[in-house]
Formats: C-alpha cells, sequence, structure tokens
C-alpha cells in the first residue's frame, strides 16, 4: 500500500516538473513562425525609437534639454533605430537602399531639427523633408 502511495506521489511530483516542459511545446507551435515574430518585436523596437526621437527633439525646442544632451541622445536613438530597420530588412530578405544625401548643408540657423524618416536636416518652415519627401 505505501509502495502504491508512493508511486502516486512520484507520478505527481514527475508531472509537475515535466508540465513546463510540456507547455512550451505548445508555445513553440505558434500560427505565426520566429521570423514573424522577431519582425514584428523589431518593428515595435523601431516605432518606439522614433516617438523617443520625436519626444527628444520636442524636449530641445521647449529648451528641457541641452544642444549636448540633444545631441548625444538623438545620436544614440538614430542608430538603434537603423540597426532595428537593418535588422528587420535583412529578415524580409530586402537590401538597405543608400539613402540620398543632399548636396547643400542646412544652416543651423535655419535648422528645425532632423527628418524622422532619413534624418537629414529640416528648415524651420519646412513642411516636408527636401530629401526624402516625408511630411513633418
Amino acid at each position: 500500500m505505501i509502495e502504491l502511495i508512493m508511486g502516486l506521489i512520484v507520478l505527481l511530483v514527475g508531472g509537475l516538473l515535466l508540465q513546463p516542459i510540456l507547455d512550451k511545446r505548445q508555445k513553440f507551435n505558434l500560427s505565426r513562425d520566429d521570423k514573424q515574430i522577431a519582425a514584428d518585436e523589431l518593428l515595435r523596437q523601431k516605432r518606439a525609437l522614433f516617438r523617443e526621437i520625436k519626444d527628444i527633439e520636442l524636449d530641445f525646442q521647449m529648451g528641457k534639454i541641452s544642444e549636448a544632451d540633444f545631441d548625444e541622445l538623438t545620436t544614440s536613438y538614430r542608430d538603434k533605430a537603423m540597426r532595428a530597420m537593418k535588422q528587420l530588412d535583412s529578415l524580409n530578405g530586402a537590401k538597405m537602399k543608400p539613402v540620398l544625401q543632399p548636396d547643400f548643408t542646412v544652416p543651423e540657423a535655419d535648422q528645425a531639427g532632423y527628418c524622422i524618416k532619413c534624418g537629414s536636416a529640416l528648415f524651420r518652415k519646412a513642411g516636408f523633408c527636401g530629401v526624402c519627401g516625408h511630411e513633418v
């Protein structure tokens, strides 16, 4: 009788220990593949980084952060966004298209920020980016 009870306890404990492993196997049988999940995560990350860049630009324009902090933060977030976009493109099998750089520079007095799509400098009264045409 004790052997039967001990056997049931061993089976119960073994089942409890194996349950997380069996659950993980079921989680991997999702309808979407791992590539799509990774692409969705990278897209979410890219959008969040662009929102952060916009917030930093707004904070800078309102005088909440210094120019040095603005430059450091925007450079950091742009680099992270570019890495996410390159990874996203490699997952999708696309090659990165080189961004056309303008032959002109915007004087600092007339500069209002940077395009969130291509990263080029914007004029203060610009409604669209002069390089990629993205609406500001």
